[in-house]
This record gives C-alpha cells, structure tokens and sequence, in this order.
C-alpha cells in the first residue's frame, strides 16, 4: 500500500467495537487541538454520523448498534444541555476545548450536583500519566 493514496491504521480492539472517527488532510501535528480541530473532516463514504452542526463525527462500529443518535433524540427523557468552552492553561500554555453538559433540572442555586470528569481521545492518551492529571 505505500505505493498508493490509501490511508490507512491499524488498532486492537475487542470483537464489539464502537468509536467516533475523523480525517485530518496534511494534519500538521501541533498541540493547538481547536486549531487542528478545524481541518477534521468526515468519511465522506460513511452514513453513520454522530452529532449535529459542527460537532460531527463519522461512527466506526463492528458488531455493535448504536444505542443513542443525536440526530434522533428521544422524546422520554428530558434531555439537558452541552456547553462548549475554550480553556487556556499558562502552565501548559495551550488552549482546550471544554465540553460541560448539565443535566435539564440543573441550576446555579439548588443543591450540589456530582461531577463526572471525563478524557477523551488525544488528551487522555496524552495525559494518562498522574503527574500529568490535574483534578
């Protein structure tokens, strides 16, 4: 295959498999993750697309159904809200994004709510290390 235009990776995974995936054209591999987040483009042969407007990704599933859509959410469930922020750290001097999603009763005043601190691809593999993990 290095003689042609095929890209192409090679991971492990278990037999049930599912994951959100994007392409990066000539990705320059800086650590300015919003600004590379801009190049990222779906698997034009792919239907099955996760999220919506600007937050899309192309799903990757083997053996596996998607158990929730953005695309159709339910009715059932009252559904609360994400919020995206930028992070810029000067100890790290970079920027992040920051998704925060606060359930549909959640407000300012009430009583405290638990916290679910979740990372996701780059930034966990990159900061997996406890020295790393600010908490």
């Amino acid at each position: 295959m290095l003689q042609t235009d095929i890209w192409y990776v090679t991971f492990r995974t278990n037999k049930s498999f599912i994951s959100t995936y994007y392409f990066t054209v000539n990705d320059f591999f800086e650590n300015d993750w919003i600004k590379r987040s801009e190049q990222y483009q779906l698997d034009q042969f792919n239907e099955n697309v996760f999220g919506e407007g600007a937050n899309k990704a192309s799903v990757l599933k083997i053996d596996m159904e998607v158990q929730y859509s953005s695309r159709f959410p339910s009715n059932d469930y009252p559904s609360g809200k994400i919020e995206t922020y930028s992070f810029y750290s000067s100890i790290l001097n970079n920027t992040r994004k920051i998704h925060i999603y606060t359930p549909h009763d959640y407000s300012h005043t009430s009583h405290l709510q638990e916290l679910l601190i979740v990372f996701d691809g780059n930034s966990f593999m990159t900061f997996q290390s406890q020295k790393h993990l600010i908490i």
